[in-house]
């Protein structure tokens, strides 16, 4: 199940998952790669940096135990990257294993740009455009940003593009929002028309989330209308609501709130309790917007029960609409079943509305095995219905036996509508193989010349 489809704009963020995991002090920076450290005095300052290996590079990279290759290759980088970190800088191409290279660059960025960011950065521009270059950059100005934000977030805007770019504005984002989380949002704000804003917005609202949702969420609510100030209302309320489901959406029960902005707290709260997220989403007048997210995610882990809620609703028109819903969700995952479940349904229509959806669902994932269904129940009054669906999801690819399925309609009308269609698609493409077929169909043919 997915809930994070309702807000990513958030361009680039691929890389970052490679890099953010180890963001933070300076001592953080360095325990963070989870090495042995120890304190060294550097430029007159006491720092952690990564313990010296005993053995050298050429004794590391020979190790075949991977764990302690890497543990060791992050150590070496670590110390050196405090002592010597051109040298170490220059041991990068005798390093061949993308993981190894990865965790090495980390942790030898990570001590670097502690004392000289520009050195460490220039060293990343030397990397060839990839994926180590983009990991590479943010490492180095994410260090920087612990001590000098704004310069950091201006250096990155100016200076990277692509990847490199997207991935860096997160972790300076990321870092400042430590800090002083309101002006790393009014830097974003700056950017509000460029994916650098989208990206920093995106940050600064997780650090929020995380440490003071009321707050980032005021702050964000007292934006101007427009996509800025939806994404970042739409970043903090997928955090908020993943941590604390009932809080976000209260907040939301108190301010304006947009049909998007409630579909995203109730598809998040859905994936832990949809009967509770529903019972809020009905709440609302864009209740059916947040109620549609809930009952498709509640009917895709637990169908029969997502199914059993919607019966109790009185809207007749809601009720019926949100059970095809569900019933088509199901379908897609077993249209058998969603199809016996209808035979529940005895409000006038329901039942029709939740055939079609399912039939159209069904012809499209596995029109062969709709086709099997309509063997066993052709005499069913639904199973026109299954062959008109049928019919239609063939008439692109396979038009000889969509005529067949056509042809099967009993609804004489319904029956002629179908093959006309087919015919008309098929002529558009193939004229030459419609004039053979009805040729020798002649009983085909005798369908459709039958008087309305």
């Amino acid at each position: 199940m997915s809930h994070r489809l309702v807000i990513s704009v958030l361009v680039g963020l691929l890389v970052v998952s490679n890099v953010g995991w180890w963001w933070g002090t300076r001592d953080g920076a360095v325990t963070g790669l989870g090495v042995e450290v120890e304190r060294v005095a550097v430029d007159g300052e006491t720092r952690v940096v990564a313990k010296v290996p005993e053995r050298g590079m050429d004794d590391i990279l020979s190790d075949l135990n991977v764990e302690r290759r890497r543990g060791d290759l992050m150590r070496l980088a670590g110390a050196m990257g405090a002592s010597d970190p051109r040298w170490a800088w220059a041991q990068l191409k005798t390093i061949t294993g993308k993981a190894d290279r990865q965790g090495y660059v980390k942790a030898l960025l990570a001590t670097w740009a502690q004392s000289d960011p520009q050195g460490a950065l220039k060293a990343c521009g030397e990397l060839p455009p990839g994926e180590l270059r983009a990991t590479a950059f943010a490492a180095a100005t994410g260090i920087w940003a612990e001590k000098a934000p704004a310069e950091a977030a201006a250096w990155v805007a100016a200076e990277l593009s692509g990847s490199a770019r997207a991935t860096s504005v997160s972790a300076v984002a990321a870092a400042w929002s430590k800090k002083d989380p309101v002006a790393a949002a009014e830097w974003a704000l700056k950017h509000a028309g460029s994916p650098v804003g989208q990206v920093a917005i995106g940050e600064v609202m997780s650090y929020w989330a995380n440490t003071d949702p009321h707050k980032g969420a005021a702050w964000a609510d007292s934006l101007a209308d427009g996509s800025f100030r939806e994404a970042a209302l739409g970043s903090m309320l997928v955090e908020w609501a993943d941590q604390y489901p009932a809080e976000a959406a209260a907040w939301l029960d108190e301010h304006p709130r947009s049909g998007a902005m409630a579909a995203t707290v109730a598809a998040v709260w859905a994936e832990v309790d949809p009967k509770a997220a529903a019972e809020w989403a009905m709440k609302g007048q864009d209740g059916l917007a947040g109620l549609g997210t809930v009952v498709g995610a509640w009917a895709g882990s637990a169908p029969e029960e997502a199914l059993g809620w919607l019966a109790t609703l009185p809207d007749a028109g809601l009720r019926s609409e949100l059970t095809s819903r569900a019933l088509g969700v199901w379908a897609a995952d077993d249209p058998g079943k969603a199809l016996q479940y209808t035979a529940k349904l005895t409000q006038p229509g329901e039942r029709g509305a939740a055939e079609e959806a399912i039939f159209g669902i069904w012809s499209n994932s596995s029109p062969e095995g709709l086709a099997r269904w309509i063997e066993q129940n052709r005499h069913l009054a639904s199973a026109d219905g299954a062959r008109q669906h049928l019919a239609t999801a063939w008439a692109e690819s396979q038009p000889v036996n969509a005529m067949a399925a056509a042809g099967g309609i009993q609804n004489a009308d319904l029956r002629r509508e179908t093959l006309e269609m087919v015919i008309r698609d098929w002529n558009e493409k193939d004229p030459a193989s419609v004039g053979v077929y009805l040729k020798k169909n002649p009983g085909m043919a005798g369908l459709l010349e039958q008087p309305q």
